[in-house]
């Protein structure tokens, strides 16, 4: 006698149960996991034969935030699903009803390529069968130009592009995780590069990696070990050659490389999301020095120290507030301070740069538009802004003295400020071309490596207390006295 049972509902509920662990639910597309999956049989088919060239491409969306942030998830979700869809189109993938079987060992690689959303606004490409860097390149560029004609979500025309980055194996791998990381690396150099080619790994990009994640922890260390100090850099009077202020500007005191300019870990602390721990010691740390040097001379002057907000800053709903509880805590009147915002955070939000320069403006702060003459400000924009002063972008000074369109742009900057009643700060000056040239102007004020060099707090205070920079402290002192004797 034979007994028997139907074990096809249970068979389908497994493979169902599979399907599901190893695909997206938004998009129906493989998950990570399946991607990890054909990759590692795809290497491990390679073998000894590690002329069959296949590729990774890490794509991530540009610009996809701010959809979901305007019209709501709703309407991102939709550009997700269309997004996979115009990426799917130009691979190699069989028709649904024809699906490529799933792998179950590491000897069946697919025999077509895999498009995977691994999570967010990122997706993995497995390209199979590529003719080592050209195909694997131009694989990458049909992918990136799928995404170029506008999708229509909820009756709208949204536009985004993808940075993609390449990494072509088999070569030296032997884990799927190393070829996913090595072209996540190489989509980061696209992102922060600037450039809209897709880009390709080398072993350079693995090495930059490691010293930015070395550099990030090492600053993470250093905001615990308080290693950040100030230096002031002189302000002078262009017909006068008086001092008029300093403007703050932090150092890292770093342990083994000695003082560190914010160049060269100003990004870091971007991608670190340290910039409004910065930020703000900054603003203390100046806030407090103001308070020794009131201390010692009751009469210090008005907008004595300028600091610069950056956009994290700003952006934040105490901004205001914050300023406000340090001045406090520091017990200096607002008036010996300056407040610099750069012109491309006030043009991106100008609601939120109006409403701060007025509760700034309130407590007697001085405000102004930093690195002007990089964005596109406009006299409207201006006016609403309420400003006191102007700092011209170092790009626009360098050559001022040799081209004449620099000049014209120098010229039509300081009518726009002498029409608006602003003052113009001039940064950057480095050479006595320069200097003289900017000498033309009125209501101007300069500074830059010709004047003086950043100082530390003794140095400034002796500055300021004498009215002469302090003797052998930079190269930049010599021309300072220069430009006060010949005014």
């Amino acid at each position: 006698m034979l007994n028997g049972r139907d074990v096809t509902g249970r068979n389908r509920a497994a493979d169902q149960l599979r399907h599901d662990t190893l695909h997206d639910p938004l998009t129906g597309l493989p998950n990570r996991l399946l991607l990890v999956e054909r990759v590692q049989a795809t290497i491990a088919a390679a073998g000894e034969d590690r002329r069959q060239s296949f590729a990774i491409a890490y794509i991530d969306l540009d610009g996809f935030k701010s959809v979901n942030d305007i019209f709501g998830h709703a309407a991102g979700d939709e550009l997700l699903r269309q997004v996979a869809q115009r990426l799917g189109s130009v691979l190699r993938i069989p028709h649904r009803d024809r699906p490529v079987r799933e792998v179950r060992g590491p000897k069946r690689p697919p025999a077509a390529d895999t498009l995977a959303r691994i999570g967010g606004d990122e997706f993995l490409a497995l390209l199979n069968h590529v003719d080592h860097i050209v195909g694997a390149i131009r694989a990458a560029e049909r992918l990136q130009e799928s995404l170029r004609a506008p999708f229509e979500i909820e009756g709208r025309e949204v536009r985004v592009s993808a940075s993609i980055g390449v990494s072509l194996g088999p070569a030296q791998y032997q884990l799927a995780d190393e070829l996913i990381r090595d072209a996540d690396i190489a989509m980061y150099r696209a992102k922060t590069s600037g450039q809209t080619r897709p880009q390709l790994f080398d072993q350079d990009m693995h090495t930059d990696m490691a010293q930015r994640l070395a550099l990030q922890s090492e600053l993470r260390a250093a905001c615990e070990r308080d290693e950040f100090s100030l230096r002031f850099q002189p302000i002078v009077d262009t017909l006068s050659g008086l001092l008029v202020g300093f403007e703050a500007l932090v150092r890292w005191n770093h342990p083994t490389r000695g003082l560190l300019l914010p160049t060269v870990f100003i990004e870091a602390a971007e991608e670190a999301r340290l910039m409004l721990f910065l930020g703000r010691l900054v603003l203390r740390r100046t806030c407090h020095q103001l308070r020794d040097w009131l201390y010692r001379w009751s009469d210090l002057p008005s907008g004595v120290m300028s600091v610069n907000m950056s956009a994290l800053e700003l952006s934040q709903p105490d901004a205001a507030a914050y300023l406000q509880q340090v001045l406090q805590d520091a017990g200096i009147p607002g008036r010996l301070l300056k407040i610099e915002i750069t012109e491309s955070v006030a043009i991106k939000d100008p609601a939120l740069a109006v409403a701060f320069c007025k509760d700034a403006r309130a407590l007697g702060v001085t405000v102004g538009v930093d690195d002007f003459g990089t964005g596109y400000s406009s006299l409207a924009y201006l006016r609403r802004f309420d400003i006191d002063f102007l700092k011209v972008d170092r790009s626009l000074v360098q050559d001022a003295d040799v081209s004449s369109e620099s000049a014209s742009i120098l010229s039509a900057t300081v009518a726009l400020a002498d029409a608006l009643g602003l003052t113009v700060v001039f940064e950057g000056v480095e050479t006595p071309g320069q200097l003289a040239h900017l000498r033309r102007y009125p209501r101007t004020l300069v500074q830059g490596y010709l004047i003086s060099h950043p100082l530390p707090d003794d140095q400034a205070w002796a500055w300021l207390t004498t009215g002469r920079a302090p003797a052998g402290t930079t190269t930049g002192a010599c021309a300072a006295d220069e430009l006060a004797t010949s005014a």
